[in-house]
């Protein structure tokens, strides 16, 4: 299986320039693209601009909107669900929106999203 692992630039909160990590995995039949926040730390956290980084990776990066899974992974100590969310981002004229705001993230451990996968997860180097 392909993946590749990059430092997406996107504008943060008060057009402040920040970046995160993201790992696209390509599976035959759907994409994974798993998101990681940058170390810096007067940047703005990916998970508060879900909207624009995941519409301008599926346009930078072909993604198919629609076969695409969305995780974001959740840092130290506030992985006590999951290390990982599954995040429920739709496709709309206007871009990629968070689904309904009453909607459930779900969390994922580590084995879940390998046996999704098919492989190990791949971590920052």
């Amino acid at each position: 299986m392909h993946f590749e692992q990059v430092t997406y630039p996107f504008i943060g909160i008060d057009q402040q320039p920040s970046t995160c990590i993201l790992t696209i995995y390509r599976q035959p039949n759907f994409d994974v693209v798993m998101i990681q926040n940058s170390s810096q730390e007067d940047e703005t956290l990916a998970i508060k601009r879900l909207d624009a980084i995941s519409t301008g990776v599926t346009r930078d990066y072909h993604l198919d909107p629609d076969r695409t899974c969305w995780l974001i992974q959740t840092p130290e100590p506030l992985n006590l669900l999951g290390e990982y969310r599954k995040i429920p981002i739709q496709n709309t004229r206007e871009g990629m929106v968070l689904a309904n705001p009453e909607q459930r993230w779900f969390y994922l451990s580590e084995v879940d999203v390998q046996a999704m996968l098919g492989i190990p997860v791949q971590t920052v180097a």
